[in-house]
């Protein structure tokens, strides 16, 4: 019954959509279409026009690991690149499904994400015989980062940026070159073209006002060239956008690119997401909460809310967590009168005790989990996601009982799997990815194989790392380790940083593989949104864990491999 449920509510959140068309892009001769597909259902796409004939186009395909990590499936990025024309009225997106059939779809009106990425202008682009176009500036209180183009092979000596009155408001920069094909298409035959992508970063000498009007000096063979940047805009004001445009220039499936990210993108990201910035939090009580809790169980809940109703009337079912006090903290305020709806419905259908707290900004899943954690009533923590569904009674309890047992307890997980029966965490061991030389990433052995075929027997065991959609701690021992550190934006690595801060406090971490539990994973977040901004927040949170981390990542990884010999 419990699997039935659980395809049921697995299938109604999967998008029935074959292809996303993340962005279609105006060149000066044609247009780019950039997006992904569920290699189940999709084996190809091309560019065909409004009579059915194939377009010449160039067709990429492309990495895309968030796509994989968001939904479970695997989703292969395209970028198509046309120069026949930019009216979209006349061409289709043509898809050739894996079951033999062709569909389309009209680009005019596929996306509203149609931007004109070059605009050049025989008098603007042009300064004193340099070539090039600043597109947008964004600043912080320390920092400004400038994103453009410059036909300069490559000459620059120095760069500065000033007021109008010429005034230098820099100390230090930080540049990326890279290629531009838009630009390298546009110019081609009439200029030398080397590298034409230019992204800054400056340090500001003095934190302060960034005037609307702002300058970039660049020397070039002892000339300086006074280039104005299109448009300014106050990062702080709009932290998300503000990610997305300073993230737009920045590749890092180029090595050179991701070695520059300590310097080139995370001072900016931590300034849009600072560490110490916490939402306001209404706690909304439902029910009679127990004086002594057995554990307090928090739960974010973001995007998806529809997932209370189907955790809650689990609960309800299994009688699972009678004696505990369930906290779902609500990390969306654009859902806020849906979720009360929704709580006090499914309070008034039931009859199960819980909280729910609203807050006022979106923090992001380690901050959402740690305010929560300041509501707890119980020295006993579990902390779940919204789309894991227990499979009996008990696993609530058997999760406590080690921290209750065990004085070195650190961190205590479960064996969850799909709605399938399959495999979805059975411990973590670090991994290496091939895109990502340098970076080791969290790895699930075993995800998507029988249960059958773990290596593991269904008992507990030590297991240095274990993943925070369920898994069990002290809340005191939470509160020594700081809880989930905030440098890690928006979430992902969180989980991890902490099983590794417990170990170096002297604990121990494990994992209940006789304890099992449902995931869908991530299906409670939207997570695949146009563009791959997402997937590259990820990649800089795995910087930040391996520069923390690098020596005990380096360490497990080698006990991994002799592990699965």
């Amino acid at each position: 019954m419990l699997k039935q449920v659980l395809r049921k509510i697995s299938r109604r959140f999967r998008t029935s959509k074959p292809v996303t068309i993340d962005s279609i892009i105006a060149t000066a001769s044609g247009f780019e279409v950039a997006g992904w597909y569920d290699t189940a259902q999709v084996s190809s796409v091309s560019l065909i026009d409004i009579s059915g004939k194939d377009v010449e186009a160039e067709i990429e395909s492309v990495a895309r690991p968030d796509v994989i990590q968001a939904t479970g499936k695997h989703g292969q990025g395209f970028h198509i690149l046309s120069a026949a024309g930019n009216d979209l009225s006349q061409f289709h997106l043509s898809i050739e499904l894996t079951n033999g059939k062709r569909t389309s779809v009209a680009l005019s009106g596929a996306t509203a994400a149609v931007a004109q990425r070059l605009d050049f202008s025989p008098t603007e682009d042009v300064h004193d015989g340099l070539v090039g176009k600043l597109e947008f500036a964004v600043y912080t209180d320390k920092h400004v980062f400038v994103s453009g183009w410059l036909l300069d092979n490559n000459s620059i000596d120095s760069i500065a940026i000033s007021d109008s009155s010429g005034k230098a408001l820099t100390a230090k920069a930080t540049i990326l070159r890279y290629g531009r094909k838009d630009v390298a298409d546009a110019f081609k035959g009439t200029l030398g073209v080397s590298s034409a992508g230019l992204a800054v970063l400056f340090e500001l000498e003095q934190p302060g006002e960034i005037p609307a009007k702002l300058y970039v000096d660049l020397n070039v063979d002892d000339v300086t060239h006074r280039i104005k940047v299109a448009d300014v805009f106050n990062g702080v004001s709009d932290p998300l956008t503000s990610i997305k445009r300073v993230l737009g220039p920045w590749k890092p499936g180029n090595r050179n690119h991701l070695l520059k990210a300590d310097e080139l993108i995370l001072p900016v990201l931590y300034e849009l997401f600072p560490a110490d910035k916490l939402a306001k939090a209404q706690s909304i009580q439902f029910g009679h909460i127990p004086a002594s809790p057995k554990a307090s169980v928090i739960i974010p809940l973001y995007g998806r809310i529809d997932f209370m109703r189907f955790q809650l009337s689990n609960f309800n079912r299994h009688k699972s967590l009678d004696d505990y006090d369930i906290i779902y903290v609500l990390d969306d305020p654009s859902l806020r009168g849906k979720a009360l709806r929704l709580a006090k419905e499914m309070h008034k259908i039931l009859g199960i005790s819980f909280r729910l707290l609203l807050l006022s900004e979106n923090m992001g899943f380690g901050k959402a989990n740690n305010i929560g954690v300041a509501h707890a009533k119980s020295d006993n923590l579990i902390l779940l996601n919204s789309d894991i569904l227990p499979s009996d009674s008990s696993w609530a309890d058997e999760l406590i009982t080690v921290l209750n047992d065990k004085s070195d307890a650190g961190l205590v997980g479960a064996r969850l799997l799909f709605e399938d029966g399959s495999m979805q965490h059975d411990g973590m061991v670090p991994m290496h990815v091939s895109e990502y030389p340098g970076l080791l990433f969290n790895d699930h052995p075993g995800k998507g194989w029988p249960v059958t075929l773990s290596p593991h027997k269904a008992e507990l065991a030590e297991c240095p790392l274990v993943t925070a959609a369920c898994v069990a701690i002290k809340t005191s021992l939470y509160n020594e380790l700081g809880g989930f550190d905030p440098a890690y934006v928006l979430g992902d690595f969180e989980d991890s940083d902490l099983c590794l801060k417990a170990i170096k406090a002297g604990k121990v971490n494990y994992i209940r593989r006789d304890t099992v539990l449902y995931h869908l994973e991530r299906q409670s977040q939207n997570l695949v949104e146009a563009g791959d901004w997402k997937h590259k927040v990820t990649l800089l949170n795995a910087i930040t864990f391996n520069n923390r981390w690098a020596d005990n990542l380096a360490e497990l990884f080698s006990l991994g491999k002799e592990v699965n010999r």
